[in-house]
């Protein structure tokens, strides 16, 4: 009996284990036909004309997630695939992108054209009730975009003390693509094409600034004159709000005497002024 006890918990424990390795094996393969389809979706993009992939406009959200999975509803509609019996649901996303400080940053779907897309394609499926999810993201640059071979830089500073400050926005106002962020010591330098450029400096706290530059090939501009922002004031207001409930004469009855229009008057001040008076008593 004890043999036949130890024998059974033994195979229960090889039925145990051969279930957590197929799941694995299930998972894993999953995971590759879903790496599959996230690399077959972006050779596809890649290949098209950089104007034939255009930014999401208006995009919807997968709620299955947190954060919630944008997707271009309109121009690149989910796509239903089936392949080893699992179902996937692929979707895609353009935004407007450009370069700020190394950094890429997205841009509203209605800035001017920078030159560079940012495509994110997700792929989402069940597996085993649970909601997995894998992204591939790439950059798409336009070839044909303008070289930026000017150069507009400079240093936003505090206008009272002359001291930089940091992170604040700078951005030609024609092109928000083209923009910088000021480093700790206030200095900016925005790459763009020749041309003419209001350019606005804002930083939170101050009041935001806008220069005209001219700059022409191969020149580097410093705007003049110079990003001195000027801190917003700041203070409390102190007082007792109260509300006037007299009546509001809103006509004068010309058929009544002179006489008793003033009494009437002078009597509806009255009341107002003891309702004044009863409120601050209140408080």
């Amino acid at each position: 009996m004890i043999a036949v006890a130890v024998l059974s918990v033994g195979v229960l424990g090889l039925l145990g284990a051969f279930a957590s390795i197929q799941k694995a094996v299930q998972n894993a393969k999953a995971k590759t036909l879903a790496i599959n389809i996230l690399q077959e979706k972006m050779q596809i993009l890649k290949q098209l004309n950089y104007y034939s992939v255009i930014v999401t406009s208006a995009p919807a959200f997968n709620r299955d997630f947190t954060p919630y999975v944008p997707y271009d509803p309109g121009y690149f509609p989910p796509e239903t695939i089936t392949e080893g019996g699992v179902t996937f649901t692929r979707l895609t996303y353009v935004q407007a992108a450009d370069d700020n400080s190394g950094r890429v940053v997205t841009l509203s779907p209605d800035a001017p054209d920078a030159g560079m897309r940012l495509i994110t394609v997700s792929v989402v499926w069940k597996q085993g009730g649970d909601n997995k999810l894998l992204q591939l993201t790439t950059i798409m640059g336009n070839p044909s975009t303008v070289m930026a071979n000017a150069i507009i830089s400079g240093v936003v500073t505090n206008v009272n003390t002359g001291a930089g400050v940091s992170g604040a926005l700078v951005v030609a106002a024609q092109d928000q693509g083209y923009q910088d962020t000021s480093d700790a010591n206030g200095n900016f330098v925005i790459n763009l094409s020749p041309g003419s450029y209001n350019v606005v400096a804002s930083a939170r706290g101050y009041f935001t600034r806008i220069t005209a530059v001219n700059v022409g090939a191969n020149q580097t501009v410093t705007p003049s004159p110079a990003f001195a922002l000027t801190p917003m004031s700041s203070g409390s207001v102190v007082g007792v709000a109260w509300m006037n409930t007299g009546p509001l004469i809103s006509q004068v009855d010309r058929r009544q005497p002179a006489a008793h229009q003033a009494q009437r008057a002078e009597q509806l001040l009255q009341r107002q002024q003891r309702d004044v008076h009863g409120l601050h008593l209140r408080h």
